[in-house]
């Protein structure tokens, strides 16, 4: 049976190049001039091989399309398009994040989710504060994900004119739009960007992470498959 993103993924890119990740994970490149090896170290070196377990394959090429981004993960495979060396690391570790969202429970700890929503109501309430009187209130209560909020803060206000406003509450802009999505940018800041920085604004989700990479870390795993 073919597979329509296996067939659009050999159509669009070039020669691949693979290596292995923790000698068993395969990842290929399927585009020229990727430093795959470099990577592939970083990743090592920053986290450990047991949050890797049940990841498949990595393919690293350009995915952007209507319905992706830039990068993703599905059924087991993570998707991640070329920009530059930091980038493909932050997004290898943001798309594990989301694989390890779909495979354990710990990401849903009680004090990781009322950090999130403490944020969005200090951000609903300064937004308000500020002029913004048609904010979506019912997905601003929501930890979930909600399009209609996604838009109104990517399209409505901006990126650049938010950002001002979560400085010192959220990483980044788009860590807003869920729960999940606040957890993998959190992930991703700790392992490659600036963990200090998660420490000082995230301090539930920092102090999960540091469990999780403890000398007991790998029990949240066993005691979760």
């Amino acid at each position: 049976m073919s597979n329509p993103l296996l067939e659009y993924i050999a159509k669009k890119q070039q020669t691949p190049n693979k290596c292995l990740l923790f000698n068993k994970i395969e990842v290929e490149s399927l585009i020229g001039g990727v430093p795959i090896q470099d990577i592939l170290s970083s990743i090592e070196r920053s986290i450990p091989e047991y949050f890797f377990e049940g990841v498949n394959k990595i393919f690293i090429g350009d995915f952007r399309d209507n319905k992706h981004n830039r990068s993703f993960y599905e059924n087991n495979t993570i998707y991640v398009s070329v920009n530059n060396k930091e980038e493909l690391e932050r997004d290898i570790c943001h798309e594990l994040c989301h694989f390890l969202f779909e495979k354990y429970n710990f990401f849903e700890d009680v004090l990781v989710h009322s950090e999130f929503m403490g944020k969005r109501r200090r951000l609903f309430d300064t937004l308000a504060y500020s002029g913004y009187h048609d904010l979506p209130e019912k997905p601003f209560a929501s930890s979930d994900f909600s399009k209609e909020l996604d838009d109104y803060l990517f399209k409505k206000i901006g990126y650049g004119k938010l950002t001002p406003y979560i400085v010192g509450l959220f990483p980044d802009p788009y860590s807003v739009t869920s729960l999940q999505e606040y957890v993998s940018t959190c992930f991703e800041f700790f392992f490659v960007k600036d963990r200090d920085y998660i420490r000082k604004i995230c301090p539930a989700t920092y102090k999960l992470l540091m469990h999780l990479i403890g000398k007991n870390g790998k029990l949240y795993f066993v005691l979760r498959t």
